[in-house]
């Protein structure tokens, strides 16, 4: 059961939730958000772009905007934060973003036991501020949160082997997704059985490896749409499809849109 609130001040917007999950993980998705989430019981699995952590309780997931992640496996509490880069632009000057968004780079997070309290209380304190809509507060509270976060150490992250086998063929398809025709490309080029390959994306990612290329060439291609000049013809070839009928086809059984109309709607709300 999740509570989420959200308010608006101009055109930025923040959300605040709690909520208890449990269950296999959901598709890879992304969100138009930063997201802060903190595990305060239970455990979860995260993949988040290439990296992968089991969180236990008193860790974060920083995720960066539009960073492709999933979650799931064992029970856990949560609570969750979401806010556009319009709502931390009213508050943060690019040079403040510089220092306190370093928690975005490093993702997983685990803060000092003796910062837990401290922690408890920040949430304390914007669930308060939500509730009286007192955004100078929600700022505030926030700000000190993320100087927690920016000291708070990576953990040790217990990969396995298989672990560290799926993380470069994760990392192979992030850096040359416009390039692979197929999964012996990927096998050849780390020197792992192509069907190994499969075996470990469907036991961690529970996706197909096809599905998650399929996913990353077409994360790739809207930001082409939203960021580029490029045609719908130039940015299909550039992220890796063979024409431009079927990347739109593709496009838009993933997103219910076509890519011309996703750029149309993205152009009208900048």
């Amino acid at each position: 059961m999740q509570q989420q609130f959200s308010l608006k001040e101009g055109n930025g917007d923040f959300y605040f939730g709690k909520a208890t999950s449990s269950g296999n993980m959901p598709d890879m998705h992304a969100h138009p958000s930063y997201e802060i989430f903190y595990l305060t019981s239970g455990s979860r699995k995260f993949f988040v772009g290439d990296k992968y952590y089991q969180l236990k309780v008193g860790d974060f997931a920083c995720i960066p905007l539009g960073a492709q992640h999933k979650t799931g496996g064992d029970y856990g509490q949560r609570l969750l934060i979401n806010f556009s880069q319009a709502f931390i632009d009213n508050y943060l000057t690019k040079d403040g973003q510089k220092v306190l968004l370093t928690c975005f780079e490093k993702v997983f997070l685990r803060p000092a036991l003796e910062q837990q309290n401290v922690i408890l209380e920040l949430f304390n304190s914007l669930k308060t501020a939500y509730e009286t809509e007192d955004f100078s507060a929600i700022s505030q509270t926030l700000f000190k949160l993320f100087i927690i976060l920016s000291d708070a150490k990576t953990p040790k992250n217990e990969q396995s082997f298989a672990i560290k086998q799926l993380h470069s063929a994760m990392q192979y398809v992030k850096n040359n997704f416009e390039h692979i025709t197929c999964l012996d490309d990927v096998a050849n080029a780390l020197f792992i059985s192509k069907y190994y390959i499969c075996h470990l994306f469907s036991k961690f990612l529970e996706v197909p490896f096809n599905e998650y290329l399929t996913q990353t060439r077409l994360e790739n291609a809207k930001n082409y749409l939203k960021t580029s000049n490029l045609s719908v013809c130039q940015i299909a070839l550039k992220c890796g499809f063979n024409s431009s009928a079927y990347f739109s086809a593709v496009f838009k059984k993933y997103f219910n849109v076509t890519p011309v109309n996703f750029r149309k709607l993205h152009s009208q709300n900048k």
